[in-house]
């Protein structure tokens, strides 16, 4: 199919799925993972947990993809503080 790396590629389409989990809270995944892995936590800062799933696992795995992929956007800026969000 042309693809240069196969895991690279499934990381990829991981990694999108992981960032589903973090633009989209109120979808029917996102609220049965975090119910499951993270009901206390957020997806960035979660552990893996005991006992993980395959899903979870490969899920948990994109977070250094994802990480490395955000960005700020500032918009109107009303929701950011400077006080607490400098990291």
């Amino acid at each position: 199919m042309g693809f240069k790396s196969l895991r690279d590629f499934n990381l990829a389409m991981v990694g999108k799925q992981a960032w589903k989990l973090i633009t989209d809270p109120d979808s029917l995944i996102t609220r049965l993972l975090k119910a499951k892995y993270f009901p206390h936590s957020d997806y960035l800062n979660v552990s893996i947990g005991h006992n993980p799933s395959y899903v979870w696992r490969s899920l948990w795995n994109a977070r250094e993809v994802i990480t490395k992929g955000l960005k700020w956007s500032i918009g109107t800026g009303e929701s950011i503080s400077v006080w607490t969000n400098l990291g």
